[in-house]
């Protein structure tokens, strides 16, 4: 909650967000929607991580916000797409995670990912699915949902 404050005080909302936006539009062409994890799963999540590391990142986050309102990310939101297009987002983003608070990226993003191509791959099979929305992080790397799912047999496509 203290990340996103900065986020949330310029004028970001979580009903303005690339979530809401696709759930809205699948809903109104009576499309099933399903999550992955409930927002119960999420704090556990985080309730599960090691003492060292909740302190660590709540360390992180209020040393960022004490340094002025701006988003808590290693990157600017306005290059994250960017980087996208080019096929750069990842490494330096999921280093520096991976490299200073290993038991979150351990949870956040690993655990997560395999736990969600697991559910992938169950579902995907035959099914007609047509999107699977995720966070940009979530699709990069060797702990990446393509990665992931690559693993697993699907073959996987970048599309620009």
């Amino acid at each position: 909650m203290i990340s996103m404050q900065p986020a949330l005080s310029r004028g970001a909302s979580v009903e303005k967000g690339a979530d809401a936006t696709i759930t809205r539009a699948a809903r109104a062409d009576a499309k099933r929607v399903r999550a992955f994890e409930t927002l119960e799963d999420e704090a556990r999540m985080f309730a599960s991580l090691p003492e060292g590391s909740e302190v660590r990142y709540l360390t992180d986050v209020i040393r960022e916000r004490s340094r002025g309102p701006r988003l808590r990310l290693p990157f600017q939101p306005a290059t994250l797409e960017a980087a996208w297009l080019a096929g750069a987002l990842g490494p330096g983003q999921l280093g520096q995670m991976r490299t200073e608070n290993p038991a979150l990226y351990d949870a956040f993003l690993k655990r997560r990912n395999q736990a969600w191509a697991d559910k992938l791959s169950a579902e995907m099979a035959g099914s007609g699915i047509e999107l699977v929305n995720v966070g940009a992080l979530h699709m990069v790397g060797p702990d990446g949902l393509p990665a992931l799912l690559a693993a697993r047999g699907f073959k996987v496509v970048r599309i620009q």
